[in-house]
């Protein structure tokens, strides 16, 4: 082979190196920014899930409170 074969050869196998590692680098930040995008997945279906927790938690305190405000309600009717 020539030196400028060789060289050649050199200069195909660096382009090609170059070229895997930035394949190599592009499928990384594709996959970390599906990991990034499950973690907030996860998060957004846990704050959903306290969301409805919370408002499950007031619906009964209001059912209750309507409750014990209703003899109260019934008493004051029957002083009439």
């Amino acid at each position: 082979m020539t030196a400028r074969r060789i060289q050649a050869e050199i200069d195909r196998q660096r382009a090609q190196l170059r070229q895997d590692v930035t394949l190599q680098r592009q499928q990384a930040a594709a996959d970390a920014v599906r990991e990034i995008e499950d973690e907030r997945d996860a998060v957004t279906a846990k704050v959903m899930q306290l969301r409805q927790l919370r408002l499950t938690r007031e619906a009964g305190r209001a059912a209750r409170a309507a409750q014990a405000a209703a003899p109260v309600a019934a008493v004051a009717g029957d002083g009439e």
